[in-house]
């Protein structure tokens, strides 16, 4: 059988309205049997004067959603929580006037599952997997002082995709999905920020994951 292809679409830096504009064309042109879509942070963790209102991100979503399920499957991943106490070393806490980072980001998965039940798309719920760990010690998946002496909190480290990857791959499954082409898109969590591969589905990120993981799949099945 033949290897899946993945391409990595995501942009560090993007939020919605950046991803519509940007990567769904280039998505389009490369016609694959299966979208992963996950956006969001950017949009919920600019701080005041710069925050983009829920209903906006809502209504990208809207556009986004309709275009990339009418050329294959779609599914929806939710936005990872971030390290608030980070968050603030650089947008200070007496700045967010719409809510903190965390009541920002729950809201937005919020609309994420609303989406995903209204248009009937599979939905991949990040959040957890990566709340249920402590996001501030050495074992955290997200890059912390304590594990790198970066202090981001917000960017997967190379375990945290490989947990996205781990998550898809249990969703595709699960939906009985076969793809041979896989288009990624979203921000710097697709991207791969900060690791081996970043922008590509070679290395560390989660893209790069997948591909490892289902080609695998693929040769064990076969």
């Amino acid at each position: 059988m033949e290897p899946v292809e993945i391409h990595n679409l995501g942009i560090c830096g993007a939020a919605s309205a950046d991803v519509m504009e940007k990567e769904v064309p280039q998505a389009l042109r490369l016609d694959a049997e299966l979208y992963l879509l996950l956006v969001g942070t950017n949009d919920m963790l600019r701080g005041s004067g710069n925050a983009v209102p829920l209903e906006e991100y809502e209504r990208n979503l809207r556009c986004l959603i309709p275009v990339l399920s009418s050329r294959g499957r779609l599914i929806l991943l939710s936005i990872p929580p971030n390290v608030e106490s980070l968050e603030y070393l650089r947008q200070p806490q007496e700045g967010w006037k719409n809510g903190s980072p965390e009541e920002r980001i729950r809201a937005g998965n919020r609309i994420l599952a609303t989406l995903a039940g209204e248009f009937r798309l599979p939905f991949c719920d990040l959040f957890p997997l990566f709340s249920r760990c402590d996001l501030t010690t050495g074992e955290s998946p997200l890059i912390n002082p304590a594990n790198s002496g970066d202090p981001d909190g917000t960017h997967p480290t190379a375990a945290g995709a490989a947990l996205i990857a781990d998550a898809v791959f249990q969703r595709i499954c699960s939906e009985h999905l076969f793809p041979r082409r896989i288009v990624c898109l979203g921000d710097s969590i697709t991207c791969g920020a900060k690791l081996a591969g970043q922008g590509t589905s070679e290395g560390e990120t989660y893209p790069a994951c997948l591909k490892r993981r289902l080609n695998a799949h693929i040769r064990n099945a076969g």
